[in-house]
């Protein structure tokens, strides 16, 4: 009787044996950014098996190498790819500002709106205001070089203009107020996913030549 019993017991715990290990853990559909946003990194499940080449069948099957120019080993998610991105930026801005021949420094607080055509282009609308008051804003385009090395440099040409409220309206219509804007950078300054940028550049007006430099955190 004994014997019956636990040969009973044992049955049970193999068959609840058995239906525990048909359950696994729930799929997650999280896919990490790749390290260049062109890649996109495929969960292991979905990975097509067309590269196999069969072998006869007392041999286990192998992978065939990957093309030739495709990394073998998985992606990193090195760089931070969107879509757009927010920068505010604190710089500093040398040169005639506001008067022709006369030379000024000013600190100055800026907001850059990137927005992306593709992983390397970007359209970028400044604005800025000095600590005078002068207001600024330029729009244009940016080249990315290098994506994830080298702290992605780039170069950016603009137009824009440096507004003084003092002026009332007419600094609206004061072709000495607007700008050429020609500048070089990192986009990827400490190698923080690309938040932090740095940017130096210059501007011509019928004032003349202007330097600045400024440091930005992107969100």
């Amino acid at each position: 009787m004994r014997l019956h019993s636990l040969f009973h017991f044992l049955t049970l715990v193999l068959v609840l044996g058995i239906s525990s290990a048909g359950f696994s853990a729930p799929e997650s559909s999280f896919i990490p950014e790749a390290a260049d946003p062109k890649k996109v990194l495929i969960p292991n499940d979905q990975i097509s098996t067309e590269n196999t080449t069969p072998l006869d069948s007392t041999q286990p099957s192998q992978t065939a190498p990957p093309p030739e120019g495709k990394s073998e080993g998985p992606l990193v998610a090195t760089r931070r790819a969107a879509l757009q991105t927010h920068t505010i930026t604190l710089g500093y801005w040398s040169g005639p500002l506001t008067a022709f021949d006369e030379y000024e420094h000013q600190y100055y607080a800026g907001y850059v709106g990137s927005f992306y055509r593709d992983a390397q282009l970007a359209q970028e609308l400044t604005l800025e205001g000095t600590q005078s008051g002068l207001l600024g804003w330029s729009a244009g385009f940016k080249w990315i070089q290098d994506l994830g090395r080298n702290y992605e440099p780039f170069y950016k040409v603009a137009l824009g203009a440096l507004y003084k409220p003092g002026e009332g309206i007419g600094t609206l219509i004061n072709w000495n107020r607007y700008q050429v804007r020609a500048s070089v950078g990192v986009e990827d300054l400490f190698r923080f996913r690309r938040h932090f940028r740095g940017e130096l550049g210059g501007t011509w007006s019928g004032l003349g030549l202007t330097y600045f430099v400024n440091l930005g955190y992107a969100f």
